[in-house]
């Protein structure tokens, strides 16, 4: 975040907050010292002081999930645009949509939900350790979605999502070490035919997880491996 008064270091120079702040998205702004420079030895041993062109303009854009997810502080793992995508598809989400999600962490995935059902939606997503959800608030706050987002400290492993939302949900999200603890409280604050999904990185949770979902009546289940290939054509 750019604020006056303030310096932000980069290896193609120095950026001033005043610089940045106030100006309309899609513009450019150049380091206030744009050159640079080093002393090396020449041929012959002596030393030279050589003057170096330091990076071109940087470009101002306004807050995306997809940028979200590249510059912000990594308090847990995230899911990057190609897993959140995923997500949001197979959710069924829609504008309007109730969505609840556990644990919040860096809050890469609560900005592409929060686009997805803004502007009456609502996300509703839990972070178990005090720190990181104090953060996030913050980063909600300065990123303009507070009003699609509410963000609550809590385990929903032990006391679930609250009695409130029962019954009011269109999809649960669990990123959790141990999502089948999580599952019977999502069941709980689903809508009849609502989804469910899970992010695990091992296969033994995977296992846990589905086995649990068909004893409590889950139909549909399927296991998706996310995998980036690029092709040069």
């Amino acid at each position: 975040w750019a604020r006056s008064g303030e310096i932000i270091g980069h290896r193609h120079g120095a950026y001033h907050g005043e610089d940045l702040v106030g100006k309309q998205f899609g513009g450019y702004v150049r380091p206030r010292a744009p050159h640079a420079t080093k002393r090396k030895r020449n041929a012959r041993g002596r030393r030279e002081q050589e003057t170096m062109q330091l990076g071109g303009a940087a470009a101002i854009l306004p807050v995306t999930p997809e940028l979200w997810a590249e510059a912000v502080d990594h308090r847990t793992q995230i899911t990057f645009a190609l897993d959140n995508n995923l997500v949001v598809s197979h959710l069924h989400l829609k504008p309007g949509s109730v969505v609840l999600e556990s644990g919040t962490g860096s809050g890469s995935l609560t900005m592409f939900l929060a686009r997805t059902v803004a502007p009456h939606g609502q996300v509703h997503t839990f972070e178990f350790n005090q720190a990181r959800h104090a953060a996030a608030v913050e980063d909600f706050k300065r990123a303009g979605v507070s009003a699609v987002v509410s963000a609550n400290h809590g385990d929903v492993c032990k006391n679930g999502f609250g009695d409130e939302l029962n019954g009011k949900a269109d999809a649960v999200f669990l990123d959790l070490p141990c999502p089948w603890l999580a599952i019977p409280h999502a069941l709980k604050a689903l809508k009849p035919f609502a989804r469910i999904c899970t992010f695990s990185p091992c296969i033994e949770q995977v296992q846990r997880s589905c086995e649990l979902m068909a004893q409590l009546g889950f139909t549909m289940i399927r296991t998706i491996t996310v995998t980036l290939r690029e092709q040069r054509v």
